[in-house]
Order: structure tokens, then sequence, then C-alpha cells
């Protein structure tokens, strides 16, 4: 519902026939089983509110993984980016909201109601015309931030294989768990512990650094802390070579290119 100022000055929203006051302080929190429902949202709400996917994928955590690398080595292209993403979001939930409102005043033009024509409602055309150059304005700011963010995450991709190696390599280890119960490694202890600690210690970029060179430059950091902390709890001699060998797999097929990582992913070649 959108909110109205009473007459005390303080917020208020109708909810059904009653106008109902709202603190400031006021927040709503939903929650949904099926991912679905938040692209369901309308436009303009979408300015106004912050979805949460707790949901663990390999493309989601691939994002965070990216996010992570770029602010530790990019700071100022990661706020960039940030903002963009937020402004257009902005941009397109005001886009909608002048569209709803252009349709709202040729459905409620007195002209129309009284079986004339909507040129014949002077105030109603002056109104279609502001909502009009509003809207168009918001439409060719919309279009420039999106140029503006698609250009930062096309920058941003340069981190992209580590961050897609990041992914794998959780996958690798997680699927321990198929070998000992105890085994289990969650996900928040390679993104707080392993990964952070590898960003802490991952050495700055070299001038004329190429792919391959960031790809070991940032990657060999993450194995060492990664292994570090698993290798320490493995019961068995096997178990640990097992684990050493998917990682060593993982990391051949990621210098490779080679992106069909299913095999080194489930880890069943060498942990079962």
């Amino acid at each position: 519902k959108e909110f109205s100022k009473g007459g005390s000055g303080g917020a208020s929203a109708r909810i059904g026939g009653d106008a109902v006051d709202v603190s400031p302080d006021f927040e709503l929190v939903l929650h949904a089983r099926d991912r679905a429902g938040a692209a369901g949202l309308p436009l303009n709400l979408l300015g106004r509110v912050t979805v949460l996917d707790f949901s663990t994928t390999r493309s989601s955590l691939r994002a965070t993984a990216l996010s992570r690398f770029v602010r530790a080595q990019r700071p100022e292209l990661e706020r960039e980016r940030v903002e963009a993403a937020r402004e257009l979001e902005k941009q397109q939930a005001l886009l909608q909201t002048h569209e709803d409102q252009v349709l709202a005043k040729i459905a409620g033009s007195s002209s129309s109601r009284d079986g004339g024509g909507l040129l014949d409602d002077g105030d109603a055309l002056n109104a279609l015309e502001a909502a009009k150059a509003e809207a168009s304005d918001a439409a060719k700011n919309a279009e420039r931030l999106e140029k503006t963010a698609a250009r930062l995450s096309e920058a941003a991709e340069a981190f992209g294989g580590a961050a897609t190696f990041a992914a794998d390599l959780f996958g690798v280890l997680s699927r321990l768990e198929d070998v000992h119960g105890a085994y289990a490694y969650a996900l928040d202890d390679f993104l707080d512990h392993a990964l952070f600690s590898a960003l802490e210690k991952t050495p700055p970029a070299e001038p004329g650094e190429d792919a391959a060179t960031r790809f070991d430059r940032l990657t060999r950091p993450l194995i060492y802390e990664a292994s570090r902390r698993v290798a320490g709890g493995l019961l068995r001699r096997e178990h640990r070579a097992a684990a050493a060998v998917a990682v060593a797999a993982l990391v051949s097929r990621s210098r490779s290119g080679d992106e069909d990582l299913s095999n080194a992913l489930a880890g069943r070649d060498v942990l079962s």
C-alpha cells in the first residue's frame, strides 16, 4: 500500500477501509519457499524492497565470490556497480509509476466519464504531457544506467574465472560429507574464513597481468586456506589423498578452460 501523510504529520496506510498509522521504523519481512514469488513483484516495489535469496546454487555462490573478489581487488569498481544497480532499480520503478499514472489519468478523465473525448479535458491533457515528459526522462536515465551497469559488470568479469573456481572448489569440498558425515563443510566457514583469509593474503596485481597470471594469483591462496582447514579434520590418509586429487583435478580443468566440471564438482571419481 502507498503511504500518505495524516493530519498529525505522521505516515499512514489505508488497509481495507481504515487509515492505519505507520511507524517510521516499521519493517515487514515476508518469507517464501518458492523463489518465483520474488520474480512476480511489481516493478514499482523493486526500488523499495530488498530480496534475499538464501538458496545455494553454483551461480549464486559464484556471484557472491565474484563480489568479494572485486570488493577486495577493485573496491571502487564494486561500489560503482552496486550504486548503478540500485539506481537502475529505482529508475525502472519510477518509470513504471509514471506509466501507471498515465493510465489512471486516462481512465479517470472527466471527459471520458461524461461521454466526451480525452482531448476535451484540458487538465487531463496537461497532466498527461507532464507524466509523459517525466516518463521519458526516467526511460533515458534507465537506459544510461543499464549501459553503466553492463560496463561495470564486464570489467568485474576479469575476476570471473577465480569466482567460478571458488564456487566449484566449495562444490568439491562439500562432497566430502558423502565419504564421512563428520566431513561436512559449511558454506559460512568457506566464505567467512577460507575465502576471507585468502583475500587478505592475496598479493597485489603486477602491471600488465594477464588472465592466467591473475587466476593463479587469486586461487593459490584460496586453495591453501581451504585445504588447510579441511585437511586437518580428515580422519584417514586416503581421504586426504582423495580430497587432494579432487582439488588438483578441478585446478587442471579450470586452467584448461573446461566448463564441464560435473565430475569434479560431484567428486564421484575420487571421493566415492
